[in-house]
């Protein structure tokens, strides 16, 4: 990947979010006083954040307060998040990109699709890393968007795959990325699409379903 530049917190607070310096600075004050929680969270990690939880001061706190907790537990999917070798495969075998086109909405449109249907170089917890890593980068750039369309291309993928979805990384997948994705991360989703593969699209689904359900019997107890 080529060096990207970050965007300015100027250009950030010119766009018509609503959001000020003023309510970032109002976070800041209270992440000072959250000793577990990173030091290191520059002004538009948090304006990513209070732009995907509409500008609600106490909501933006809690979703820090859940999102940061979740990345220190689960170290597969956020730990020694550099271009090693695993995740330059990642990126050899699996196009993920920000198409240059907006929905009517204005929406950003995030597609991926995996070049290399064999199913012994998939990695699921190495795919969800680089993923991340990829839109961070993107969002570093872009700044906040309006809202993020995720469209996933399943054509080749073989069945043989989810064989390769192991429990505890389906579990922290379902505690982290509800409804898959929506609503996760600092990334404010509308929505998610898994086009081309009627068969693989019906199993994610279920297995999805009972990801869900595993979370909430998990947390009645």
């Amino acid at each position: 990947m080529s060096a990207r530049k970050r965007i300015s917190l100027e250009e950030e607070y010119s766009k018509p979010t609503g959001i000020t310096a003023d309510d970032i600075a109002k976070l800041r004050q209270w992440l000072d006083t959250q000793p577990h929680l990173p030091k290191n969270l520059t002004d538009l990690d948090l304006i990513l954040i209070y732009h995907k939880c509409d500008r609600s001061l106490q909501v933006s706190k809690q979703e820090i307060d859940n999102q940061y907790t979740l990345r220190t537990l689960f170290t597969s999917f956020f730990k020694d998040r550099g271009l090693d070798k695993e995740t330059e495969t990642f990126f050899q075998t699996m196009l993920v990109t920000v198409l240059p086109e907006r929905s009517k909405a204005g929406d950003t449109i995030f597609y991926g699709r995996m070049l290399d249907s064999d199913v012994k170089n998939f990695d699921f917890a190495t795919s969800i890393k680089g993923i991340f890593m990829a839109l961070d980068l993107w969002q570093y750039e872009e700044g906040t968007w309006p809202g993020l369309i995720f469209i996933f291309d399943l054509q080749g993928i073989k069945m043989g795959l989810l064989s390769k979805l192991d429990i505890q990384n389906l579990q922290q997948f379902a505690a982290y990325f509800p409804s898959l994705f929506r609503n996760s991360s600092s990334i404010k989703t509308v929505a998610t699409h898994w086009s081309r593969s009627l068969i693989l699209t019906s199993c994610l689904r279920k297995l999805a379903a009972s990801l869900r359900a595993w979370q909430s019997v998990n947390r009645k107890h």
